[in-house]
């Protein structure tokens, strides 16, 4: 198959397939097709999946029905004498089968799980300078920021919904009280039903934040210490010492980078340079020490430019930027002219 395929005439492909409906040009046709296009093969393992496990429960059901006709037909004497091993044999193939059924039923989650882990997690990669949304299968919506990554298993809400995030992360959970949505974030440890919040959690930045817009979220760090965040507040990790507190805060602050925004709340120079690198795609070398340890508060919108931006920080004039080889230097001005 040259062309793409459209959703619904794959999903029919897989479903005449399974049914073992297909010729056997358009098994081949179908299966080079798959492994040639990993959204359809995720679709193909799980679509495989799911009949598995409901095949089982029908295939148990079934097999139950003929051991009792089997039976009903021995009382009622309908089984002559020279079909006697005919019929004992198939009550002995019924009782087994009944047998392998039950442990199957008591198997199907494995098998399933086995099924559908057959294959590496999905990571989904952001590039530096650029943001994307993404919808996972269960309908939760995740904005990923630049430089970010999001981990999850091919079974992703079969049983659980477990995800892996890191650097700067917004999710829109969708509500299943019965299966939480749970995020490892480095060794910390997030569990929501359905919630809206923020995770920041940069490999180069010492604190990872989670900024709750609404819902509840329950967090773990190392220590196995909980806390509860509710709405407006901030929880702030260290990843150094493992400790975890939370703050009121304008959370809604936490969200700008989602439209190309940038805001940052008394905030270290070091810090902004890193969040500038990511946006812009560049490197910035600090050479002033003063500047490293200045700390700022700003907003600004997707529009600015890292020169509107350094520009407005440098109020008083203090500093000077050249570019190099794919970045800036930053500089303190000579102050003897």
């Amino acid at each position: 198959m040259s062309s793409s395929l459209s959703k619904e005439q794959l999903t029919q492909d897989i479903e005449r397939y399974l049914d073992g409906a297909c010729s056997r040009e358009e098994a081949v046709s179908l299966l080079e097709y798959l492994s040639a296009d990993p959204d359809a093969e995720k679709m193909f393992k799980e679509m495989s999946a799911l009949r598995a496990v409901s095949d089982a429960l029908h295939f148990s059901r079934q097999e139950n029905e003929s051991l009792r006709k089997v039976h009903r037909r021995i009382r009622r004497g309908l089984i002559r004498p020279f079909s006697f091993w005919l019929a004992a044999a198939s009550a002995v193939a019924a009782v087994l089968l009944l047998v392998n059924n039950l442990v199957l039923s008591k198997k199907t989650k494995e098998l399933t799980k086995t099924y559908t882990q057959v294959t590496t997690p999905y990571t989904i990669q952001v590039p530096e300078g650029s943001r994307t949304t993404i919808s996972l299968p269960d309908g939760t919506q995740v904005t990923l920021n630049s430089g970010s990554s999001l981990t999850y298993n091919h079974d992703f809400g079969i049983f659980d919904r477990k995800v892996e995030l890191k650097g700067e992360g917004y999710f829109v959970v969708a509500k299943l009280p019965e299966k939480p949505f749970s995020l490892t974030v480095d060794d910390m440890y997030l569990s929501v039903t359905g919630t809206t919040f923020n995770v920041n959690a940069y490999d180069d930045e010492e604190f990872i934040l989670v900024s709750l817009i609404e819902g509840k979220v329950n967090l773990t760090n190392r220590h196995r210490q909980t806390m509860t965040l509710y709405p407006n507040e901030e929880a702030r990790y260290s990843r150094r010492t493992g400790a975890l507190s939370k703050k009121k805060a304008e959370v809604k602050n936490s969200l700008d980078w989602t439209d190309g925004g940038f805001t940052f709340e008394n905030t270290p120079f070091t810090t902004i340079a890193h969040r500038l690198e990511r946006k812009f795609n560049i490197r910035i070398i600090i050479d002033s020490e003063r500047l490293k340890n200045q700390y700022y508060t700003a907003t600004f919108s997707s529009e600015k430019s890292v020169y509107d931006i350094l520009r407005e920080i440098d109020v008083e004039n203090q500093y000077e930027w050249r570019e190099t080889d794919g970045g800036l230097i930053i500089t303190e001005k000579k102050h003897h002219h």
